[in-house]
């Protein structure tokens, strides 16, 4: 398996469900990238997040 996602979202509201209250106080981005290499049955996962919070 060779996968990859690419992740840019500007509008953190739409994580609201996860975390109720504390979303809605926050402004900013989140971006992100994931790759997933290797056997179906062993897949290496490698993932980088950033979230850029607006003061």
């Amino acid at each position: 398996m060779d996968a990859s996602l690419k992740l840019d979202v500007n509008n953190l509201e739409l994580f609201s469900f996860l975390v109720s209250g504390i979303v809605d106080e926050m402004n900013g981005t989140l971006r992100g990238e994931t790759t997933i290499h290797g056997p179906l049955k062993k897949p290496v996962l490698k993932v980088i997040c950033n979230f850029l919070m607006l003061v």
